[in-house]
Parts: structure tokens; sequence; C-alpha cells
């Protein structure tokens, strides 16, 4: 009994430390299945971000088009004025600003303009890069992330066909060491029954023969009285 008893302890220990190995592995895993989902929110920003400038890009080639169409718009005819028409333009010109220096103004405007969007454009193809190589960073360590989980599976499907393997030998183990005890009891309880039985008859023996003694002696003295 005391060898069971031993090998039940060991066994009530091995599940212990499975037990604990797989609740850590258990544990990795939500902490894996978190980092996924934390991944996937930044991969779905970076997208978001990547629409975004994608957008303001189209938006600054269309307003640089715009620009070059008004210019082009804003080119004096070529057509002769009547000279009522050309006496009331000589009289508005007294007022306004030549023609070239409005034609400076605008390109000056339109010089100072195209840098703007030459360095909103340049910024947002610098971002749009840094986006990229985060994109990319993520990619890595979701891959990563997935691959990690995948392997922490493996181990604990691992890990638990061990522990039953191991339960079922150690059942086994069990259950032959007690038929074995069971055929031991049997053996010894089977000799002390036949040991009784002798007894039992050699005590049964031992009393006739006292009483057949005790008669003999009782007949000797019977005969000497007579």
């Amino acid at each position: 009994m005391a060898s069971f008893e031993i090998q039940n302890l060991k066994l009530s220990n091995v599940n212990s430390i499975n037990k604990k190995e797989i609740d850590d592995l258990t544990q990795q895993l939500q902490e894996s299945k978190a980092i996924i989902a934390e991944l996937n929110e930044k991969l779905k920003l970076s997208e978001q971000q990547e629409a975004l400038i994608r957008e303001l890009k189209s938006k600054a080639t269309r307003f640089e088009e715009y620009i070059k169409s008004q210019s082009n718009a804003s080119e004096p005819n070529a057509t002769t004025p009547s000279p009522s028409r050309q006496i009331s333009c000589n009289e508005k010109d007294n007022n306004n600003p030549p023609v070239s220096e409005v034609k400076q103004i605008e390109a000056r405007i339109r010089d100072e303009m195209a840098k703007i969007f030459a360095g909103e454009i340049k910024r947002l193809q610098i971002k749009l890069h840094q986006t990229e190589e985060k994109n990319l960073c993520l990619q890595r360590e979701y891959q990563h992330a997935i691959n990690d989980l995948q392997q922490r599976q493996t181990e604990v499907e691992l890990l638990k066909q061990a522990i039953l393997a191991e339960r079922e030998h150690v059942e086994e183990l069990l259950k032959q060491k007690d038929a074995d005890a069971q055929e031991m009891i049997e053996k010894q309880t089977a000799i002390l029954h036949k040991c009784r039985d002798e007894l039992l008859a050699k005590i049964s023996v031992l009393r006739n023969c006292r009483k057949n003694w005790k008669s003999g002696k009782f007949k000797s003295k019977q005969s000497g009285n007579q």
C-alpha cells in the first residue's frame, strides 16, 4: 500500500507541475493574442494614414493644375482694341498697375505656391516613406507574433499529449500493481486458510489422543482396583 501512495503522490506532483506549465503557456497565449490585436489596430491606422496622404497628394496636384489653368487664362488678348476702348483702357491704366507688373506678381505667387506645395509634397513623401517603413515593421512583428502563437499552441498540444500519455502509463502501472497485490493477498489468504485447516486438524488429533490417553489410564486404574 505504501508503494501505491508513493505512486499517487508522484502522479499528483507531475499533474501539478504540468498544470502550472499549461497555465503559464495559456497566459502567454492570451498575451500574444493581445499583441496581435494591437498590431492589427496599428496596421489599420497605418492604412488610413496612407489613404489620407494619397488624398492630399491628389488635391495638391489638382490645385497645381488649377493655378496653371488660371495663369493661362489671365494672359492678355492679342486682338487690337478700338480707339474708344483704347482711350478707356488708357484712362484705367492710369489708375491700375501695368500688365507686366501683374504678371510678375502672379509669377511670384505661383513660385511661392509651387515652393509651398513642393515642400508639402516632399514632407508628405517623407511621412509616407516613414509610414511604409513602420507598416513593414508592424507586419514583421505581426508575423513574428503569429509564429510565436502557433509555436506556443503546438507546445501546449504536445504537453497535453505527454500528460495524457504519462497519466495512462501511471494508471496502467497502478492497475498492474493492484492486480499483483490482489493476487498476493489471495495467495496469502489461501495459505492462511490451509495453515488454519492443518492446525485445526492437528488440534483435533491431539484432542483425540489426549481423550484416548485419559480413557486408557482410567481403565487401567479400574483393573488395578479389582
